[in-house]
């Protein structure tokens, strides 16, 4: 699919939203913030030997497109519009046919260009999640993550039913 497509349709996605629709993923977005918070502060140690032993080893060699998804852009832009930007920038680099280090290192050496608790779930609980510490708050991570997939995944039939009631109700009123 590509990181670029991915990028543009979460921008159409999030410009399409309802005010009402907005405030909900702005809910959505800030519980996963909150708990990338309390997951990065509870692995502390664990994520400071990760960046001085393995010094970001799981942001080379990989295939960013397998790792980044649609639903890691919405969040990111609905935290962080400010991002925009910096991420398009990024995306100039992205190689579709190669992959190699992840884009979104500043530098190509890092650190992420993206906050600390606004990180793509794959980038924030893949890689340590074999840590017992840290494992609670990683299964909260992803859980908020699939209430950010879920509230989108059910719009749809919100979307369907806010218009069949509202044409019922002009019918009524008519």
């Amino acid at each position: 699919m590509g990181l670029k497509y991915k990028f543009k349709k979460a921008n159409q996605i999030i410009a399409k939203l309802s005010d009402r629709d907005l405030k909900r993923l702005d809910k959505i977005s800030h519980e996963i913030e909150m708990a990338q918070d309390d997951l990065l502060k509870k692995g502390q140690p664990v994520f400071k030997k990760c960046k001085n032993q393995c010094k970001g080893l799981c942001c080379r060699n990989l295939e960013i497109d397998m790792v980044i998804s649609l639903w890691d852009f919405v969040y990111i832009l609905a935290r962080e519009d400010s991002f925009r930007y910096p991420i398009s920038k990024a995306l100039e680099k992205e190689n579709i046919f190669h992959s190699s280090n992840c884009i979104f290192l500043e530098n190509g050496v890092g650190p992420c260009i993206f906050p600390p608790n606004s990180l793509p779930e794959v980038c924030v609980t893949s890689f340590c999640n074999s840590e017992p510490i840290i494992r609670k708050e990683i299964r909260l991570v992803k859980y908020k993550f699939v209430k950010l997939w879920w509230f989108f995944f059910t719009r749809k039939y919100r979307v369907i039913q806010d218009r069949l009631f509202n044409s019922d109700l002009d019918q009524v009123i008519k």
